[in-house]
């Protein structure tokens, strides 16, 4: 008869909630931290907490300041912020020499033994 569970609407449950890719976050967030001073925000009614309460390492809106700081604390949040400091984005021309379209420098090579 079936599962009881209904999936035809799985596309669309895929990109509710889309976020910008890790290597955008990667570079905002990195801008974020350089600047001694934040900036604050424009008013956005379409967005939780008019735009004002975000999270930059995970790419998230909060209604408050005390959601802010809730989340500031959870798990997910500080996974983020761990593979925000330790993983470096690929670089264009890294894809590029990994597809086989660019020049390798020999300094790049792994010695095999």
């Amino acid at each position: 008869m079936g599962s009881g569970r209904k999936r035809h609407n799985r596309a669309a449950r895929m990109t509710r909630r889309a976020q910008p890719d890790l290597d955008q976050i990667h570079a905002e967030y990195h801008a974020v931290q350089s600047r001694t001073v934040a900036r604050r925000e424009p008013l956005d009614i379409d967005k939780p907490g008019m735009g004002q309460f975000r999270c930059v390492a995970c790419a998230r809106y909060f209604v408050s300041v005390s959601a802010q700081r809730a989340h500031e604390r959870t798990k997910a949040h500080r996974r983020r912020l761990r593979q925000l400091h330790t993983d470096v984005p690929y670089t264009v021309q890294e894809a590029m020499q990994a597809a086989g379209l660019g020049a390798m420098r020999i300094d790049q090579h792994a010695t095999v033994r």
